[in-house]
């Protein structure tokens, strides 16, 4: 987060991605998350932080 500051990104939107930066499941980094790739337990973990960061998105269009 501090090195958004550096770079100019606005600290609403920062807010409103911070879920997708807070969590392995976009990068898919270790190995039980690599194991586990097809199964069902899986999809929860990244619909969640799609969720939450187009939610985040709205909210800075609308505050």
């Amino acid at each position: 987060m501090p090195l958004g500051f550096v770079f100019g990104i606005p600290a609403p939107l920062l807010i409103a991605v911070w879920p997708a930066a807070n969590g392995c499941f976009p990068l898919r980094a270790y190995g039980p998350f690599i194991a586990a790739i097809d199964h069902s337990f899986m999809l929860p973990g990244p619909v969640t932080t799609c969720v939450a960061v187009s939610t985040g998105f709205a909210m800075v269009r609308i505050i």
